[in-house]
């Protein structure tokens, strides 16, 4: 059994929280209580990984606020445009710790160190073992 799947659509939520309750089920009321999850998918590549780190750790909204303004400053996203931006993108509301981050992600992809294309058509596992390293 494959325990990191790609989610592309509502019937993998389904099947990965049930596969979830079904490992621990003290998170049934949870649960019960959420209601069913949305599907949220990011564009592939730099820009929905971009996105993806801006938003971990703040909230939805902040997240939301703080894309606009990179995405707004930077055009078209991407690693040479958040590049650009330099230390304005701290400004646009990032923390020093996602601007390095961001800063990193850009340089390695601008580098060919990560390709997404490749990334895409890997396994879970596979994918973030090629990004982590």
């Amino acid at each position: 059994m494959n325990l990191i799947s790609r989610i592309q659509s509502d019937a993998d939520i389904v099947d990965g929280l049930a596969r979830l309750l079904a490992r621990d089920s003290r998170l049934l009321p949870i649960a019960e209580k959420a209601g069913p999850l949305p599907l949220r998918l990011s564009e592939p590549g730099f820009s929905g990984l971009a996105s993806i780190i801006v938003s971990q750790m703040v909230s939805r909204a902040s997240a939301q606020a703080i894309w606009g303004r990179l995405a707004a400053a930077m055009g078209v996203p991407s690693p040479a445009a958040y590049l650009a931006l330099g230390d304005q993108a701290l400004a646009l509301g990032l923390s020093r710790a996602k601007h390095a981050c961001l800063t990193a992600l850009s340089e390695a992809v601008l580098a060919g160190g990560v390709v997404f294309s490749f990334v895409l058509e890997q396994p879970g596992g596979a994918a973030i073992s090629e990004i982590d390293r």
